[in-house]
């Protein structure tokens, strides 16, 4: 079920003098508690319209954790009287958990390029064998942020996959690099240097995202790893990356109180 309380934060408080014909006073609680399609037409209701979708938000953030193939063919059947989309995405998330590949097709039929690009970003922590696949089949339909986030879930669940796909792209795939990087350099910053040495050695602005993590992690591996460089433009590029990631952590830490 969901957190209620959650929810109750999410949505401004109704008046308690707005009293329903019931009797009972209009919050959240109550109508949480509410037979579903009762629930869905107070929010169709004249006098409870600026409402709408917050009843409705609720409605369907519990129905998808019950059951989130029939929340989302209800969803669908409403008018098209309100932007879907938050509702929409919050029943796709839901049903990846429980069968990613129904959700992703139902998402790629969805006539909000939000929804569907949402979506694959978590079949991407799903089935990022699948989810790859399925964003290069739909070319361009797939955003630059969308294909960050993709990359991003394939890194996080299958790195050598999400490597291999974009150094395959050359100089065309630049754009996620950085995410691929920041993804990888969270478990193992040594890798992802060696990956981004291998395949982009020039592009030394991704240095930064390295170098950061890499520090954090450990900076006595870090340094270790900057005296075994091959001297040259990259270990000068990585040097410079270091000592910022040094001096930023340095500065927070003295802000924080903890030196």
């Amino acid at each position: 079920m969901v957190v209620l309380g959650v929810a109750l934060v999410a949505w401004p408080s109704i008046p308690q003098s707005q009293v329903l014909v019931s009797g009972h006073s209009l919050d959240w609680n109550y109508i949480a508690g509410l037979p579903r399609e009762e629930a869905i037409a107070l929010a169709y209701s004249p006098e409870y319209s600026q409402y709408q979708l917050g009843i409705l938000n609720l409605v369907f953030q519990i129905w998808a954790e019950e059951d989130p193939v029939a929340a989302y063919d209800r969803l669908l059947s409403l008018s098209n009287d309100f932007d879907k989309t938050l509702i929409e995405t919050q029943i796709i998330e839901r049903w990846m958990l429980v069968d990613p590949g129904s959700a992703m097709a139902a998402a790629a039929n969805s006539d909000s390029r939000q929804t569907f690009e949402l979506a694959l970003r978590f079949y991407a922590h799903r089935d990022p064998v699948a989810a790859l696949a399925l964003a290069q089949e739909y070319g361009p339909r797939v955003g630059a942020a969308a294909w960050t986030g993709i990359v991003e879930g394939v890194a996080s669940t299958n790195p050598q996959l999400a490597a291999q796909y974009v150094a395959t792209l050359g100089q065309d795939g630049e754009f996620l690099v950085d995410a691929f990087i920041a993804a990888l350099a969270i478990e193992n910053p040594a890798t992802a240097l060696d990956w981004l040495l291998e395949h982009f050695p020039r592009q030394t602005k991704h240095y930064d995202t390295v170098a950061s993590f890499f520090y954090i992690r450990s900076p006595v591996e870090a340094f270790a790893y900057l005296d075994q460089m091959e001297d040259g433009v990259a270990k000068e590029a990585f040097a410079e990356a270091l000592y910022r990631a040094k001096s930023v952590n340095e500065a927070s830490r003295a802000v924080s109180g903890l030196d």
